[in-house]
């Protein structure tokens, strides 16, 4: 009776090795580079000149489906999607906020409506007081 050959490669030792290598490299590379320090300066403004922020404009939707913006404190008023547009600045951003009880497709529709027009739209599940 001849041998039969094995067509088939054994991978046991390769993976051993394979494991053995990266170890080894794992332990030899430095780590100084991680932990590398940052030498920069906190930005330095004259005195008087610095603004604070302006408070977010927020976008309602309630359960009729209604649009309600605002901005910071400022009394919620009552608006078409056009309007925003023409309300907001478009360098800044808008905040989505809709009510338990808002139809999902009035939200996607108008965070769709606002994104295809260039505004930059951020959305919250919780009340920003």
């Amino acid at each position: 009776m001849q041998p039969q050959l094995r067509s088939t490669i054994d991978l046991t030792p390769l993976i051993g090795l394979l494991l053995a290598m990266t170890a080894l490299v794992l332990t030899v590379v430095p780590v100084n580079e991680a932990f590398a320090p940052l030498e920069i300066e906190p930005p330095v403004y004259p005195v008087g000149s610095f603004e604070p922020p302006q408070p977010p404009w927020r976008v309602t939707i309630n359960a009729q489906g209604q649009l309600w913006l605002s901005q910071g404190e400022s009394r919620s008023r009552l608006v078409e999607e056009a309007e925003i547009l023409n309300v907001v600045p478009a360098s800044e951003p808008i905040v989505l906020h809709a009510s338990a009880e808002a139809r999902y497709e009035v939200f996607a529709v108008l965070a769709a409506y606002l994104d295809a027009n260039g505004r930059r739209v951020a959305v919250v599940n919780e009340d920003l007081h």
